[in-house]
């Protein structure tokens, strides 16, 4: 066909005046190889090569078809390039028969023609596609992939077709020998196979019985996770029929959901293991009890040897679980113990140490166990300690007591024993146990501290001047003979009875309070003051304050100095009257230089020397108290503006000790310029302390009791109007509260006026413990006391009230003649809108009181609407 094909070309291609030449040589070229190719298939037929040489065979014959493709595809490029349209089509024609003769041969073998069909055809459409410049060779070359790809889907079908005809052909001769083999196999085994199931019952009913009675759990779950059964002991024990939870996920209904990511991966491998090692695992029962189960699982499979779910036998571990635990725990804990824990039998021989007892005495574990304790007696232990702790062991009870032992090297060291005897489930003693802490360190600490302790209260007892030790609450914890000295006591006793602060004036207690409170806040301080001994010597007082701190670094106390500075004082007063004469301070200010030129009179006023004061202005300044600064400023542009004739105003100063005293500072502008503007200024100043504090003492004075030191009636008075005035512009509650001590004709009939007025200054004492800063305690007349009490209401008032009735008959007045209850009756007002003078609340206040004492005394009354 080939050998036709390329002749006829041949010859068509030279009459259509195309090279004779070119067309003798492509000629030769495909007879040739088509000569070849039929040779070949000569030598395979002859051949007859067995399966593996036909493989080196047909890739011959591939190359073969490949050469033969080529060549043709070569007809394209010789005889379709630039040839006119007959040369073309009869080229194209011819070339299509070739493929489409082709495919009959080669369809047994896809890739082969796949390749002749491309190699044909594709250089022929992409020649006339590419040439294309008429509708002819536009269609002509559209038909050649059309046809190009019809062959190659109809070979790869009849590949397909003539693939299965011929296996059907093998198969069909096989089939018909294996079916008359198998008909007979069958009914053979048909008769075996009634004998087998009959087996496999009686099989399957014995393993069900085994299955129910056995004292485990047996689980079997399909390979999804799902419960496929389970047997009675696992319904007893999780509470759950096999009826309920058949189908359902083993690990949505028994596994806890944070357990379930770490269970899944053994399951999938038990799945693919025969057998895998044994786990434990938590489920939960239907009651919500976890039970801890060991699990040993065996893959199930089918008869075909595919897995078909996993067989898991399980046991319930959970007691010996938490006994194993339990175990562990207290072994961990004897031998992370830093004490000595040893266990006797009976017969007292040792059958554990720990490593406590190894590092105390220096005894490894295999030389003490089987042992007696008594390798650890030194002979210093009395005798009778060990009596009673036999005795105590015998009566079944603990002994705890101090040995003193000696270590393997021979030291001596004291050691806390705690010894019990351990006993059986039937009250026997089969052990004992021995807890002990080495405590020589301790013993050694303590001696030596108490040796301390003597040392330094000897030295305290000596010291000339007061030292205290006064807890947080006030509670004077100890004192030296100089300081009972100084308060004319004989004991502590005698200073707690009524109070430290009941020994200082009571213009000092409020600077002595706060003195005490900043310690407690890590600070020191240093404070001079007034006090009165017990038979009524007044002295003055320096004290300095320091904290005390524990072995962890907390502030527990105060340690006080007090020194007797009495003679000082008076030193000072004389002086200062002999020096008033001399106290002025000169200063000459010249302002355009900003030069200022001290006076010596300032080192005698401020205590500084000449040197320190830098000549100018800012050092003035600076000294002044920073709240009399805008006062001070004021007067100056005042009066350097020309509005006054001169300066003079009061200011504190800061004094070189720290102290701020007060001065009187005058000052003229003695000269001026021409505009009016002040140039040079000269001033004094003047101590006025004294004089300050005397206005300060009348103050006080005119506006307290002198008995309790409270406000007085007048003062108590003009404060209620204040608030009352307060309360009505800005609509903020305030309450008052008058109060009555009940009974007291009765205590100054009974025990004298002297203790009736210790009652008042306690009752004032308490007063001043229990109310806020903004709250006023005055004494209104005889036994009767009023409080103020700004922002709260009539319910607050009357639960503050009630509170203090409750502390007043709680906190007996101790006294040289005992103890003295004091109770007290009180009348609550809230102030109202409709209250305009003062008059009005004290007068509901008087009637609530009246009414507390009409009812029994010893109780709180308010207006009849006031809410509680």
């Amino acid at each position: 066909m080939n050998f036709v094909n390329a002749t006829l070309l041949a010859c068509v291609v030279v009459s259509l005046r195309m090279s004779a030449r070119v067309a003798f040589v492509w000629w030769c070229f495909a007879v040739t190889i088509a000569a070849g190719r039929y040779l070949l298939a000569r030598r395979f037929l002859a051949a007859r090569p067995d399966a593996s040489a036909a493989i080196a065979w047909r890739r011959r014959y591939f190359v073969g078809t490949t050469m033969i493709a080529g060549i043709w595809g070569a007809a394209t490029l010789l005889f379709m390039w630039q040839a006119p349209d007959e040369t073309l089509l009869f080229t194209g024609l011819v070339l299509a028969g070739m493929v489409a003769g082709a495919m009959p041969i080669l369809v047994p073998v896809p890739a082969a023609f796949v390749l002749y069909a491309a190699l044909v055809c594709v250089p022929m459409s992409a020649i006339v596609l590419l040439q294309a410049d008429s509708p002819l060779r536009w269609a002509f070359g559209a038909m050649s992939l059309i046809f190009l790809a019809a062959m190659l889907a109809s070979a790869r079908h009849l590949h397909q077709t003539l693939d299965v005809a011929i296996r059907l052909g093998l198969e069909q001769g096989r089939l018909a020998e294996n079916m008359e083999h198998a008909r007979s196999a069958a009914e053979a085994a048909l008769s075996v196979c009634r004998g087998f199931e009959e087996d496999v019952r009686r099989e399957r009913d014995f393993a069900e019985s085994l299955i129910d009675t056995a004292q485990a759990i047996v689980l079997v779950l399909d390979t999804q996770g799902r419960i496929v059964r389970f047997n009675r002991y696992f319904e007893d024990l999780s509470g759950y029929r096999l009826e309920e939870v058949k189908g359902v996920s083993w690990f949505a209904k028994f596994i806890p959901r944070g357990d379930q990511a770490e269970i899944k991966p053994p399951f999938r491998k038990g799945l693919t293991d025969f057998r895998t090692e044994a786990t434990i695992d938590l489920i939960v029962a239907k009651d919500g009890r976890a039970i801890l189960v060991e699990w040993s699982d065996k893959t199930l499979k089918d008869a075909a040897g595919n897995t078909v779910g996993l067989l898991a036998i399980g046991q319930d571990v959970t007691e010996r679980e938490k006994l194993t635990e339990s175990q562990r725990l207290l072994k961990a804990a004897a031998e992370q113990s830093n004490s000595s824990i040893m266990v006797t039998d009976y017969d007292t021989r040792i059958v554990f140490v720990n490593a406590g007892f190894t590092q105390t005495t220096g005894y490894s574990a295999e030389e003490a166990l089987g042992q007696n304790p008594s390798i650890l007696k030194s002979g210093q232990t009395p005798p009778e300690t060990y009596r009673d702790l036999w005795t105590t062991l015998a009566g079944g009870k603990a002994w705890q007591g101090e040995l003193c032992n000696r270590k393997k090297n021979g030291q001596l060291y004291w050691e806390a024993a705690n010894i019990s005897p351990v006993v059986d489930a039937h009250g026997r003693t089969t052990h004992y146990l021995a807890v002990k802490e080495d405590i020589t360190r301790r013993k050694e600490v303590g001696a030596a501290l108490q040796e301390q302790r003597n040392f330094l209260s000897a030295i305290l007892e000596n010291e000339p001047e007061c030292v205290k030790i006064v807890e947080a609450d006030g509670t004077v914890l100890q004192m030296n003979k100089a300081g009972l000295a100084m308060l004319q006591v004989d004991g502590v006793e005698e200073v707690n009875a009524g109070g430290l602060l009941s020994f200082i004036l009571p213009q000092y207690r409020d600077a002595f309070v706060d003195l005490a409170r900043r310690v407690f806040a890590d600070e020191t301080g240093v404070l001079e003051f007034q006090l009165q001994g017990k038979l009524g010597t007044r002295r003055w007082a320096e004290t300095h304050a320091a904290p005390l701190r524990d072995a962890a670094g907390n502030i527990t106390h105060l340690l006080g100095v007090t020194r007797d500075i009495t003679r000082k004082r008076l030193a000072e007063e004389r002086l200062t009257l002999a020096l008033r004469g001399s106290d002025v301070a000169l200063s000459d200010w010249h302002i355009a230089s900003d030069a200022l030129v001290f006076g010596e009179g300032w080192t005698k006023l401020l205590g500084y020397q000449p040197e320190e004061f830098h000549p100018q202005l800012s050092t003035l300044v600076g000294l002044l108290n920073p709240e009399d600064v805008p006062a001070v400023r004021d007067a100056s542009v005042r009066h350097l503006k020309g509005e006054t004739p001169f300066l003079e105003v009061e200011a504190r100063m800061r004094h070189k000790d720290g102290r701020w005293i007060w001065v009187l500072i005058r000052a003229m502008a003695v000269e001026r310029a021409a505009d009016g503007r002040a140039s040079r200024v000269a001033g004094t100043a003047m101590d006025i302390s004294e004089r300050k504090a005397m206005q300060q003492e009348l103050t006080r004075l005119a506006t307290t009791d002198p008995l309790t030191g409270v406000a007085n009636r007048r003062n108590f008075l003009d404060q209620l109007e204040v608030e009352l005035a307060r309360s009505r512009r800005f609509g903020a509650p305030a309450a008052l509260l008058i109060m009555d001590i009940d009974w007291f004709k009765s205590v100054n009939d009974t025990y004298g006026h002297a203790v009736g007025d210790a009652v008042l200054k306690h009752l004032a004492e308490l007063s001043r413990l229990r109310l806020r800063r903004i709250d006023l305690f005055g004494r209104l007349g005889g036994e009767e006391f009023g409080i103020l009490l700004p922002g709260t209401d009539g319910a607050g008032a009357w639960q503050f009230a009630d509170r203090f009735r409750r502390d007043v008959a709680e906190t007996p007045l101790q006294s040289s003649t005992g103890m003295i209850p004091v109770t007290v009756s009180i009348g609550v007002a809230e102030f109202g809108p409709g209250d305009a003078v003062a008059d009005h609340i004290l007068a509901r206040a008087d009637v609530a009181l009246y009414r507390a004492k009409e009812r029994g005394r010893n109780r709180v009354e308010g207006d009849p609407g006031a809410k509680r």
